[in-house]
């Protein structure tokens, strides 16, 4: 009878446990104010409840969206209370980011959210749940609806020459290095418009990659955007270098800030070392013989046939562009212009075409330690206050190496398998 008792007393307590378990829920909350702001960050909470205590760290499965950016803001959450149908829950509040890309009405879709449940005497259980749906609605600035332009505060905008450019000692051939820098505290830099340098028919441009940077302290964003331009100045005479606007909206102030660098008048002397390319240099009259029938009879086919050859060339290249050799090129070329997301996308997506799960399948199994450790380093990179140094060019250039190693055995493998089927 004892025993009976205390088998219904434990099967009773189990249940009550269980049941308050199932009642762990996640709320999401977000304040639209009067005014918002294309580009402004916004900020929005995820609050998780137990019954019980939490355990381990939560996980959230950040959506990627064509038109805005939605970042996790690192630190601890802030623990809190509260009574719902008279029992008491334990709350964790993170807290989130977002940056508009185009003003209008925008739905943050439901993403999932992972967290642990401490049971007494039993392993944590872990809880699947879904965020909420979050309805929001920025505002274009009237002033700026033609202009390109940057949602900010405290923006600056500064330029350096290499060279004295006020004391006008140029001549044809010579180079010129300008670096802009902008900064701006509450923005990313990926949301920092690149800059337009116009090339002028007596001068060229050659504006170098991008540097972007991001940083986070106490929750505040601070991004800058670093772009070198090259001049190269190719006929003598007066020049002018176009002055540059920029436009920022502090959402803050509700004010435009216009930001201008001044244009510059340089006078470039004639060099007599300069070889002016665009000298002709005069033709001989040659007579027509068997040679020349011959030199031509190349161009005549090519004229004939130019249709196939155009369809092939262009099958050749649709064909090229689907392959992992060409994705793997863009990939290398775009890497270190990219922010550490669409890094990750990029890595990820180029990897599928090797038929891997994801890159970190390639660098575990054929990358370098070199290559390991700046693979952690760019996945602690994203807004972290503790992340390792990551050199962009070391990662890349170990990439390669890996994936030559990937290729070399995928080839081994192949011809392992011919001879074992007897084509070897």
């Amino acid at each position: 009878m004892n025993k009976l008792i205390l088998f219904l007393f434990l099967s009773f307590f189990i249940d009550a446990q269980e049941n308050e378990i199932s009642e762990a829920f996640v709320s999401t909350e977000y304040k639209q104010e009067e005014q918002q702001w294309v580009g402004q960050k916004l900020n929005f909470d995820i609050v998780l409840y137990s019954p019980t205590w939490f355990s381990g760290t939560p996980r959230f499965e950040i959506p990627e969206m064509a038109d805005a950016i939605i970042f996790k803001i690192p630190g601890s959450p802030l623990p809190g209370r509260m009574d719902k149908n008279g029992k008491e829950f334990i709350s964790q509040s993170h807290s989130f980011a977002i940056f508009t890309r185009k003003a209008g009405e925008l739905n943050i879709p439901a993403f999932t959210v992972e967290f642990s449940i401490a049971q007494s005497g039993k392993e944590p259980l872990r809880v699947t749940t879904q965020s909420k749906v979050l309805e929001l609605s920025t505002l274009l600035p009237s002033a700026l609806k033609q202009k390109i332009f940057i949602t900010c505060e405290d923006y600056t905008l500064e330029e350096q020459w290499d060279k004295n450019i006020k004391d006008g000692s140029f001549k044809v051939g010579d180079s010129l290095k300008r670096t802009i820098t902008r900064t701006c505290r509450n923005s990313l830099a990926m949301l920092i418009p690149p800059i337009d340098v116009k090339t002028d028919k007596n001068f060229s441009v050659y504006p170098a990659s991008p540097k972007l940077n991001n940083s986070m302290q106490r929750g505040d964003f601070s991004a800058s955007r670093v772009e070198v331009f090259n001049y190269i100045f190719e006929k003598e005479g007066e020049i002018i270098l176009p002055e540059i606007i920029t436009y920022c909206w502090n959402p803050t102030t509700n004010k435009v800030a216009k930001s201008i660098l001044k244009k510059q008048e340089l006078k470039i002397s004639p060099n007599p070392l300069y070889k002016n390319s665009q000298e002709s240099i005069p033709l001989q009259e040659e007579k027509f013989n068997f040679l020349y029938l011959l030199f031509l009879s190349p161009i005549i086919l090519i004229l004939i046939f130019r249709k196939k050859i155009i369809q092939l060339y262009k099958f050749r290249i649709d064909q090229y562009k689907k392959s992992e050799a060409y994705e793997f090129k863009v990939l290398i070329k775009d890497f270190p212009q990219q922010s550490t997301r669409e890094q990750f996308l990029s890595l990820d997506q180029w990897a599928k075409k090797l038929s891997l799960k994801s890159v970190a399948e390639l660098i575990n199994d054929f990358g370098s330690i070199e290559l390991k450790n700046q693979y952690l380093a760019l996945s602690s990179s994203l807004f972290s206050e503790q992340a390792s140094p990551f050199n962009s060019s070391l990662f890349i250039k170990e990439l390669v190496l890996a994936r030559r190693e990937f290729l070399k055995s995928q080839k081994q493998e192949l011809i392992s398998n011919k001879k074992f089927l007897g084509f070897g």
